[in-house]
């Protein structure tokens, strides 16, 4: 199937499932499934090539992150380095270095606001709030780090938040493994629901989700993940949210 045939499926269950009073659950992800996170690193990348101590320390090498260019299917900035000149696995210190900067500015509130939503993205979240569902943001997200930004980029992009503490859900400590958290929070609350979506990106996320709770239905959402685990054919993929568009 398409995306658009995916997504009017999807509502059409939906409908089918008020009509007869049922209790629907979507679930989305937030980090490459509703906001397209280029922008965000693009940014802290331009951060870095002027940081003071970057400039001190890299020298010799930061012309090779003057050459990177992030792509929205990039994972990790190997690849970027790799496209800007860099052999694979040079410049260690180089490496070593711009991920911590990456991981402190990637990982916090500030930064947020730079995340572009993916097409149709905010229509389709609200047009399955107005058909009866109920709407959760499930992240990977931390709270201590990542909650006010997250409130803030969710209401200033038009995203339905009727409340921030029931509908959005992030890790209450970074250290918590996401497959984990997710799946745990799934199993706590899908018994309250008679239908069970989730929108996430990441295969290895899904996997562990599918293994646990083969009744959540799932929804792909194709972008960039980490590679641990690869998406599966059974599972229905989209690549944008506008589902008006054939």
């Amino acid at each position: 199937m398409k995306t658009h045939e995916n997504l009017q499926w999807i509502l059409s269950e939906i409908g089918e499932c008020r009509a007869r009073n049922e209790r629907v659950l979507i679930v989305f992800d937030l980090d490459s499934t509703l906001f397209d996170v280029t922008p965000r690193i693009r940014h802290i990348l331009q951060l870095f090539r002027e940081d003071p101590e970057a400039q001190r320390r890299h020298s010799d090498h930061l012309h090779f992150v003057e050459k990177m260019d992030w792509q929205p299917m990039d994972w990790f900035i190997d690849g970027p380095l790799e496209r800007a000149g860099a052999a694979k696995d040079a410049i260690p210190e180089l490496r070593a270095d711009l991920h911590k900067f990456w991981e402190k500015h990637f990982f916090a509130n500030h930064h947020l606001h730079l995340d572009e939503p993916y097409e149709g993205a905010q229509a389709f979240v609200r047009e399955v709030a107005n058909l009866g569902s109920e709407v959760v943001y499930l992240t990977g997200r931390d709270v201590p780090r990542m909650w006010e930004g997250s409130v803030q980029s969710l209401v200033q992009r038009g995203f339905p938040l009727v409340s921030a503490e029931k509908n959005l859900v992030l890790k209450p400590d970074s250290k918590l493994e996401d497959a984990e958290f997710k799946s745990n929070w799934l199993g706590e609350v899908k018994t309250k629901y008679n239908r069970v979506f989730l929108f996430e990106n990441e295969p290895f996320n899904i996997v562990k989700v599918e293994e646990d709770h083969p009744d959540v239905e799932i929804v792909f959402f194709v972008s960039t993940h980490s590679g641990r685990s690869e998406p599966r054919g059974q599972w229905r993929a989209i690549t944008h949210f506008n589902y008006s568009r054939s």
